[in-house]
């Protein structure tokens, strides 16, 4: 089974493995234990900083990532770049959405919302919403 992320969590890449926060990666781990293939659709991953966050790696040998740009709507200048934004992530939500058996829409969050928009064109795949 394709398993497909959808969430605005930021992301680094530490040793050649996928890094996210501690608690969001530990519930992931649980979910990608039953499922043969992963595709995480986020912002690209961001070089790691020396903020003290508590990361955690994916357990999971089959990743795909698919980056897409992150985006506000905090001022009129965010607002017009979103504008421009917003038709790419779509395709690439879409895309992931095509290819994937199972859809995680990780909410709040704008990537949440798009994914919330995008699924109802999926209406046969099997669909879960985490809310935190």
């Amino acid at each position: 089974m394709r398993f497909a992320i959808f969430t605005h969590v930021l992301h680094t890449v530490e040793a050649g493995c996928y890094t996210a926060y501690s608690p969001y990666v530990r519930e992931m781990n649980l979910w990608l234990r039953h499922v043969d293939e992963v595709e995480i659709v986020a912002p690209a991953p961001q070089p790691p900083k020396g903020e003290f966050i508590a990361k955690k790696t994916y357990r999971h040998s089959n990743i795909a990532f698919t980056q897409i740009p992150d985006f506000d709507l905090l001022n009129f200048r965010s607002t017009l770049k979103a504008f421009f934004k917003i038709p790419v992530i779509i395709f690439r939500i879409t895309g992931a959405m095509n290819r994937a058996d199972h859809l995680h829409l990780r909410c709040p969050g704008n990537i949440g919302l798009l994914a919330c928009i995008c699924q109802i064109f999926f209406p046969k795949k099997t669909k879960s919403a985490k809310y935190a």
